[in-house]
């Protein structure tokens, strides 16, 4: 993904990885929409992920999370979301539209790395 693009999920997207089954870096302002989907991760591992977004090093950006569609949908893993910049001095935004729900195998649903707010 480049600067502002959106991701549109067309599927569920559902694996067994010990990191991150969708992984955007270096990309200011990206868009995810679930569109009714969800992501499932099933590894159990600490290092399991469902979605992960950095923000590139040198830039203030928003990372959003959106669902566009009234079906609902899930994000599954020992971490389910995480959200970091490459420079903790950069602030990225965090924004959750519309019908997500975020289960964790773990004991935290978001981590924020630095300059993620």
């Amino acid at each position: 993904m480049k600067d502002n693009d959106t991701l549109v999920l067309l599927n569920d997207v559902v694996g067994n990885k010990n990191g991150a089954l969708i992984e955007i870096k270096d990309a200011k302002n990206a868009i995810v929409d679930f569109n009714g989907h969800s992501i499932i991760n099933n590894n159990t591992g600490t290092g399991s992920k469902g979605i992960e977004i950095g923000n590139p090093k040198n830039s203030d950006g928003t990372s959003t999370i959106i669902n566009s569609s009234s079906m609902l949908s899930v994000i599954k893993a020992f971490i389910p979301a995480r959200f970091y910049s490459q420079d903790s001095r950069d602030k990225n935004k965090v924004v959750f539209d519309g019908d997500i729900a975020l289960e964790t195998t773990g004991t935290q649903s978001i981590e924020l790395g630095g300059g993620a707010i």
